[in-house]
């Protein structure tokens, strides 16, 4: 098992406010991360931990109990659920190579990884509808003039570069896959 880890962790925000908030030094730090990720690759692999809880996670930190540190440091997130913060963006691609034939067990784990984006998408969707509702103009979409929804289109170039980027990292994990495969001499 492995687990994405990059050198500008070292000197990373919020790694340096982790260590104010315990008195840990960087490297105590970075240990005891890798060790809490290494564990969740085995006990937690979807990034949830409402069944283990906030003071069974601060024990294996060497944490007191009730510690509110690996939240304010946005390690570990308390909305929409107790979980890994951002933990399908680092450890998914990994999940999509180890389940890509058993698609009903990764939906289960994409489902409740991408929470908090589908959370965040019906959020912005009705920040969208309502500000719309609040302007008039021709610099507002609106539905009955343009035929479509307009939050079903990027409204900006961040939004269609991420759907781009979304895609290239989809084929990006195929090729890798093939790779694998074709080393281990099962390429289709």
């Amino acid at each position: 098992m492995w687990i994405e880890s990059h050198p500008g962790m070292e000197n990373h925000p919020k790694l340096l406010h982790l260590c104010q908030l315990t008195g840990w030094d960087k490297d105590t730090a970075v240990g005891k991360l890798h060790r809490f990720w290494w564990w969740c690759t085995s006990y937690a692999e979807d990034g949830d931990l409402r069944k283990y809880g906030v003071s069974s996670i601060n024990s294996q930190f060497g944490l007191p109990l009730d510690s509110d540190c690996l939240f304010l440091a946005r390690f570990i997130d308390r909305r929409p659920y107790l979980r890994v913060h951002d933990w399908w963006d680092y450890f998914g691609r990994y999940l999509k190579l180890k389940y890509r034939n058993n698609s009903k067990k990764l939906m289960q784990i994409e489902s409740v990884a991408t929470a908090r984006q589908k959370t965040r998408l019906s959020h912005a969707k009705d920040t969208l509808k309502s500000r719309r509702s609040e302007h008039t103009g021709p610099d507002v979409p609106d539905v009955k003039q343009t035929g479509k929804d307009v939050t079903d289109v990027p409204q900006t170039s961040k939004d269609f570069a991420s759907r781009f980027e979304e895609t290239a990292k989809a084929r990006q994990d195929e090729l890798e896959y093939q790779k694998i495969l074709t080393h281990h001499g099962k390429a289709k």
